[in-house]
């Protein structure tokens, strides 16, 4: 059994198919991280005004 030693293209191919998700999760994560942070805002603010 002979493997290629074609490392460099299937690392360049994993870097191109690594990237695009990797900013979709990141910018996801952070939309998710606000939403949760301003509803415990809000719900903070509500509990006070009581």
């Amino acid at each position: 059994m002979s493997y290629g030693l074609d490392t460099s293209g299937t690392l360049k191919r994993r870097q191109v198919m690594l990237r695009r998700p990797y900013r979709t999760i990141v910018f996801g994560l952070m939309i998710v991280t606000s939403t949760i942070a301003t509803f415990d805002l809000y719900l903070f603010a509500s509990s006070a005004l009581h």
